[in-house]
Formats: structure tokens, sequence, C-alpha cells
């Protein structure tokens, strides 16, 4: 029988417990925005995600227009048609189930903005612009696959030895990473500039070819005269873009016998495949 006291059995227990080792706590796991690692597959989601949101911000803001900015005195301007032009001109459909002509000049500018923001060589800048940031720093032979790079495996033969000029020569060479970045760089320069310089051109040679060539009663729209220029300006971003909307009802028919200003017109349009490719 044992009389030791209760005493003693918790000293015991005491000590038997001080020798265990304490618990580790498990480490607290960080929230997901700082365990967030970004991949160039998320800018799909991202580029979609924005071309949604500007076909639905953009028929919203044209319906603002046409019904309580300025009410449209041609036609009644719902929403989902609205909704359907806006999304036409961000995709570069050219497809409408409204009056493009018939629209306010608010309105018009409104959606060639969207045309112009959302061109397919226009609205690939950003992932150059993600690609020139991540890619930065990135050190050794590696290959941009979705930002997970991995190494090539490259056999040097030893015996290969190479003349001292050829050395100085070659230390003197940009490293893979430099070329790499460099060509982010040179697109980003190079892709606006090529726009800029198409846009601008079409824009002045249509323009004024129109005011040259045609009087104020020949651009009408509703009674009143379209100026040439903002003509020039719709028809060089929507042929760009491959949308095909024009300032007037008629679209392009009421020059169908100027063989200049169509060949101005289709010229544009070969640009933009040239510009694609």
């Amino acid at each position: 029988m044992d009389t030791r006291n209760d005493d003693s059995i918790r000293d015991e227990t005491s000590g038997k417990n001080s020798d265990e080792k304490p618990s580790i706590l498990s480490p607290k796991k960080k929230p997901w925005w700082r365990r967030y690692r970004w991949r160039m597959r998320h800018y799909f989601y991202v580029h979609v995600a924005i071309f949604l949101a500007q076909g639905l911000l953009g028929g919203l803001a044209v319906h603002i227009i046409e019904n309580y900015v300025k009410p449209n005195r041609f036609m009644i301007v719902n929403f989902i048609d609205t909704w359907f032009v806006a999304s036409s001109c961000v995709y570069s459909c050219g497809l409408v189930t409204l009056d493009f002509a018939r629209l306010s000049t608010y309105s018009q500018v409104l959606l060639m903005m969207l045309t112009l923001a959302s061109g397919i060589t226009v609205s690939t800048l950003p992932a150059l612009v993600i690609k020139a940031r991540t890619h930065k720093h990135e050190s050794g032979p590696q290959v941009d696959d979705d930002h997970s790079a991995f190494r090539i495996r490259c056999d040097l033969d030893n015996k290969l030895q190479s003349s001292p000029e050829a050395e100085i020569k070659i230390s003197r060479l940009p490293t893979a990473e430099q070329l790499r970045y460099r060509a982010y760089l040179t697109c980003l320069a190079l892709i606006p500039l090529t726009c800029m310089t198409i846009y601008l051109g079409a824009f002045l040679s249509i323009g004024a070819w129109m005011q040259t060539h045609y009087s104020p009663f020949d651009l009408r729209q509703d009674g009143r005269a379209v100026n040439p220029y903002y003509a020039s300006f719709i028809i060089t971003a929507t042929g760009f873009n491959q949308n095909g909307l024009t300032p007037w009802s008629d679209g392009m028919a009421r020059f169908v016998e100027d063989v200049g200003l169509n060949l101005l017109v289709m010229a544009v349009s070969e640009l933009f495949l040239l510009s694609k490719d």
C-alpha cells in the first residue's frame, strides 16, 4: 500500500512535466496577399476583367449621356444597346444595334477612346511593362516561362581557348538578362511610336483630303456639317482597329466613287494588319 502523501506525488508529477520539452508552436501563416506571387498567366484574367468592365461602364456612360446629359432626339437609346455598342468598340467587332452617327458627339468621342485604349497593339503594352519590371533583376541563363524560369544545361569544351582579344570583346557583350530587358524596353518604345505615326499620318491625310475635295454640304449628317478632321479621327480610329464606324448613317457609301479616299481608308486597315504581325 502506497503511503506517500499527495504532496510528494504532486512534486514527482511536476518534475516529470518539467523534464518534457516545451511544445513548439506552429508558425503563423502569412496572409494571402503576402504569399501571392505574380504569374504572367494572371495577366490574362486581369486583361479579360478590364475588357468586360470597359464594355459595361462604357455602355452605362453612353446611356446616361444619351438619356440625361444630352437627350437624343433621333432615336430611343436603351442600356442594352449602348452596352452592346460599347462592347463592340472594345472588342473591335464593328457590330452595332444603334445608329452610331446619330449619337451625340460626347458619346462618339467616348466610344472612340474605348476603341483606342482597347486596340490589340495598345492593350498589350501593360503586359510588356509587367515583363520588364518582373524580369529586370533575374540572373543566370534562364528562359522566360511564365516567370518560372528554368536553367538550360550548357556543356562547354574546356579545351576550347580564346585569344585575349576575343575574351575582352566577349566580356563587353551584354548578358542574356540585359538583352531581354532591352528588348522589352525597345518594344515599349516602338509600339506606341509606330501606332502614333500611323494614326497621325492617316488622320492628317484623310482630313486634308475631305477638306479639299468636299464642301460642308457634302459632309452633312442630320442637317449639320461634320468637320472633316473629326470625321477623319473616327475613320482612322475605327479603321485601324477594324470597327468600321463613321459619323454618317450611310457609312462610306457617299464616297463610293472617290478612289483616292477609299485607298487611304484601305491603307489604314492594311497598316493595322502589318503592325499586328
